[in-house]
């Protein structure tokens, strides 16, 4: 349901290409553009998402463009804490998250239509993700501290389509690798011969065809 959703709005978009003789690429002065990933939005209609977005899909995206370049930025923010006092198993429970994803890169755009640019580039990326959880029962009190940075990138491309002077939508896919160094420390106070405190480094690489839509303002 979520692409038949998003196969309806590029098809709106497309049919509005030809509404006017304007021609709305390329951007002769500098401009900014701010976008949000409205993929959330559109899913919560079609299959009752909660319309949460996970940080590393970059919720907001900013664009410096001029002519057919643009610097590319991207940000994705999640902070997050609760307690459980009513858990029947461990005992009381603390838990606290925090997620920070960011890139900058590189655009370029080539006209298909007055109003549609197809785009390729590359991105540089890096992340934070900490979580501490604290468990207190009868019998002990443990925590498990989490800490993983990440760093990498790779290219980028996609379409973006004018609606008017000032609204843009745009569809973008992305193969990106990512090294992670994962920080691990396990505590128990009573029984510290479980306790662990280890260094793994991880790796990923995965390809995002266009499936995130996002909508943009142009300043």
């Amino acid at each position: 349901m979520k692409k038949n959703a998003l196969l309806l709005c590029l098809l709106f978009a497309v049919n509005l290409l030809y509404a006017q003789e304007k021609v709305f690429f390329p951007t002769e002065e500098r401009t900014t553009e701010i976008g949000l990933n409205a993929t959330s939005v559109i899913s919560s209609f079609v299959d009752s998402n909660n319309g949460s977005i996970n940080p590393g899909d970059y919720p907001l995206v900013v664009k410096i463009a001029k002519n057919n370049k643009a610097w590319r930025f991207g940000l994705g923010l999640d902070f997050k804490s609760q307690r459980d006092d009513n858990s029947i198993t461990f005992g009381a429970t603390t838990t606290s998250e925090s997620s920070v994803f960011m890139k900058i890169g590189r655009e370029w755009r080539h006209l298909v239509a007055k109003r549609v640019v197809a785009y390729y580039g590359i991105d540089v990326l890096g992340n934070w993700i900490s979580e501490h959880n604290e468990v207190f029962t009868s019998t002990d009190l443990a925590s498990l501290n989490l800490n993983n940075i990440g760093f990498g990138g790779g290219p980028v491309y996609g379409l973006q389509i004018a609606l008017s002077e000032r609204m843009l939508v745009s569809f973008e896919g992305s193969l990106y690798g990512v090294v992670t160094r994962s920080h691990i420390k396990e505590t128990f106070e009573q029984n510290p011969i479980f306790n662990k405190n280890e260094t793994v480094w991880l790796s990923d690489v995965k390809m995002n065809m266009p499936q995130w839509l996002y909508l943009i303002v142009r300043f």
